[in-house]
């Protein structure tokens, strides 16, 4: 028994260490399975119709009417005291009697009237343009054509097969993981 005892201790670590091997050997070949090797990776672009937004600023012309008066108060009330002096010395010489004192204020009030009216038309306010100009500004679009980055064009090779994918981002390495899970068809009738 003793014998029997002594090979069981010589082989159990022999054995523990094929196990053990053959485990290790086994991960590595599902590793193996899972990873794919990289050939190539080229960077894919697409061009792209960009906005570039700018200023665009003029001078505008800006025009307003203005009244302007022309001629002084002063020269009106002397235009109708004019006119009702003249006035009142034509009524003085046509009129006689006691009929002279009414023709010289009626011919005083209209000369006044008169005097008043001819000033008004010489002197009628007139229209003034006055011209200012002003900066106005707006928003306007150039566009310009980009190459924006649209992905990643990766050729790798798996189980002695090459194959080629379209990635958002490079594979970082040598090597992509691949899944490996199979997926059983299940037969609905049976």
């Amino acid at each position: 028994m003793n014998n029997l005892f002594i090979a069981g201790a010589v082989a159990a670590p022999l054995i523990a260490g094929a196990t053990f091997g053959g485990y290790n050997y086994y991960q590595e070949q599902q590793e193996e399975a899972s990873r794919a090797r990289v050939i190539s990776v080229a960077a894919v672009t697409t061009m792209e119709k960009v906005a570039v937004p700018r200023q665009e600023c003029w001078q505008e012309k800006i025009v307003t009417a203005e009244k302007k008066e022309t001629g002084k108060e002063s020269w009106k009330v002397g235009s109708t005291a004019l006119g009702a002096l003249i006035g009142g010395a034509i009524g003085n010489q046509i009129g006689s009697g006691r009929g002279k004192d009414a023709a010289t204020v009626a011919g005083a009030v209209v000369g006044g009237k008169v005097g008043h009216d001819v000033y008004k038309e010489d002197h009628k306010p007139k229209t003034v343009e006055k011209v200012t100009y002003e900066q106005r500004c707006k928003t306007v679009n150039d566009y310009r054509t980009e190459e924006k980055p649209a992905g990643y064009d990766v050729t790798y090779e798996y189980q002695g097969k090459t194959y080629t994918t379209h990635m958002d981002d490079a594979p970082q390495g040598d090597y992509l993981p691949v899944e490996t899970e199979v997926k059983l068809k299940v037969d609905a009738a049976s």
